[in-house]
């Protein structure tokens, strides 16, 4: 399943979707973002028929990363009913990320 970047003039998509949406906050400079990628793209084929995936690149959209408070990268929020859900920072595995993320899926 394709992974989609998010902007901030684009967030109704997610709060307005009848799907889980799977938000990623990341940067290029972020080492354990490097470490991740593969991660969420094993979650994304995993997943993408109930999770819409999407990534934010913290660097170029600040207004996401003040709305929701973003403090560290990378950092998962996953939307339900147009509503956070659940947050996962710093996701080792494809285990790690499913098994917190488990009451949802």
């Amino acid at each position: 399943m394709e992974i989609r970047a998010l902007t901030n003039s684009a967030i109704g998509e997610v709060l307005r979707s009848d799907k889980l949406v799977l938000v990623d906050f990341w940067a290029g400079w972020c080492g354990r973002y490097t470490r991740f990628a593969p991660v969420l793209e094993a979650f994304a084929a995993a997943h993408g028929e109930k999770v819409d995936v999407r990534t934010v690149n913290a660097d170029h959209e600040a207004g996401l990363v003040t709305t929701y408070g973003i403090s560290s990268l990378p950092t998962l929020l996953l939307f339900s009913g147009g509503r956070v859900a659940a947050t996962v920072r710093n996701p080792a595995t494809l285990s790690d990320l499913e098994e917190q993320l488990a009451d949802h899926l």
